[in-house]
């Protein structure tokens, strides 16, 4: 009898306007090979160190694939933004839809021009990509996730302004 465990990513991004208008989407992400690597290892040692610990925003549309690593993200210009996991409000999920092979880890960009990418002059730019960083067991930061907004048409990119507040929901799914 054989046996595999797949993982799926999929990423929720709800953009709330000053007004109170909240724009939603719904997109669907590439595991890395290192990411993918990063779970095996989780699952079978336990003495493992390292852990999810980011979620990023950047401003590059290149496409997604499985040999991406942090180095294909931080290469994007501007310089990505990347924030702690909010570990308060992330969690193994226990109930339907997903059931319970689904961890959620969930990062909110503030209205501040701190979590807003802008360009030299200081004008926001669209966010293209977004990205799932974990660490690895040196400590290095490693990419697990990483999507472009290519898989969730019409949306292919969103403009966060700085009044502007972005949550980022990132679901793993285990089958």
């Amino acid at each position: 009898m054989q046996s595999s465990i797949k993982v799926k990513g999929t990423v929720y991004v709800d953009i709330k306007k000053p007004d109170g208008q909240v724009v939603s989407t719904v997109i669907n992400n590439i595991v890395t090979t290192i990411g993918k690597e990063f779970f095996a290892a989780k699952i079978f040692n336990d003495s493992y160190a390292g852990g999810v610990t980011k979620i990023g925003i950047g401003a590059t549309s290149t496409a997604q694939t499985i040999n991406d690593t942090i180095t294909t993200f931080e290469a994007g210009t501007p310089t990505p933004i990347s924030l702690a996991i909010d570990t308060a409000s992330s969690a193994i999920e226990s109930s339907p839809p997903t059931g319970a092979n689904t961890i959620a880890y969930i990062t909110t960009f503030t209205d501040t021009t701190g979590d807003t990418l802008r360009d030299g002059g200081g004008n926001p730019v669209s966010i293209k990509e977004l990205a799932l960083i974990g660490t690895n067991n040196s400590g290095a930061e490693i990419l697990i996730c990483r999507t472009t907004f290519d898989d969730s048409p019409p949306v292919t990119e969103f403009l966060k302004t700085v009044q502007d507040v972005v949550t980022v929901t990132w679901k793993l799914t285990f089958n």
